[in-house]
C-alpha cells in the first residue's frame, strides 16, 4: 500500500521521502434524479433537424419514451380534393426520418403506432414537455421494421429523403 520508488518528476523536491499511496478497486457513488422544469417542445419555426420517437428500458434509469404529437396538415401539397366526387381506396402516411436522428440499437426490429388525438393540437398554442395528450384510437401501424435508412427517395418536389410509409386504416376517413 506504499509506493518505495522516488517519482522522477519532483523528486529534488522530495528528497528523502516517499510517497504515501493507497489504493481501493470499490467507490461507492450516491446520486439522485431531480425532474427539472418543463421546456416547450413544439417547433413551429421548423428549427429542430430531429424529433424524438421511441420508448428505451434502460437498466439504470428504467423505461423512458419520446412521443411525436403532430397536426396533419401542408403548406405545399395541398390538392384540394372534392370528396363528393373522388373516393379513396387508402390513405397513406409517409414519414421522412434520417439515419443521424436514430437513438438506439437499430439491429432490432421496432415498432411504430400512429394514433389519433382525442383533442386537437391548436398551431399557436405552446406544448411543454410535461404536457400529456390523450390519444385512444389508433388509425395505423408499422410492425417489425428496422430503423436503418438507405435509400434517398423524393416523395413530391423539393421533399428528399428518407420515409417510413404507414398505411392507415381503412375506416378513417375524418381526416379533413
Amino acid at each position: 500500500s506504499a509506493c518505495k520508488k522516488p517519482s522522477p518528476f519532483g523528486a529534488e523536491l522530495l528528497g528523502d521521502s516517499f510517497a504515501d499511496l493507497e489504493f481501493t478497486d470499490t467507490i461507492t457513488v450516491q446520486c439522485f434524479l431531480e425532474r427539472e422544469d418543463s421546456i416547450q417542445t413544439n417547433d413551429r419555426s421548423g428549427a429542430l433537424n430531429h424529433f424524438l420517437c421511441g420508448q428505451i428500458n434502460d437498466p439504470v434509469f428504467g423505461q423512458y419514451s419520446a412521443e411525436i404529437y403532430t397536426l396533419f396538415q401542408s403548406q405545399s401539397l395541398n390538392p384540394q380534393f372534392d370528396t363528393t366526387k373522388i373516393t379513396f381506396d387508402s390513405l397513406v402516411l409517409y414519414l421522412n426520418y434520417s439515419p443521424g436522428g436514430i437513438y438506439g440499437d437499430t439491429l432490432q426490429p421496432q415498432n411504430l403506432r400512429v394514433y389519433r388525438l382525442d383533442k386537437a393540437l391548436k398551431y399557436g398554442n405552446n406544448y411543454y414537455s410535461t404536457s400529456e395528450i390523450p390519444a385512444s384510437e389508433e388509425i395505423g401501424r408499422l410492425d417489425n421494421f428496422y430503423p436503418r435508412p438507405q435509400r434517398v427517395d423524393s416523395l413530391f418536389d423539393g421533399v428528399k429523403g428518407e420515409f417510413l410509409r404507414i398505411r392507415l386504416n381503412d375506416d378513417y376517413r375524418d381526416w379533413e
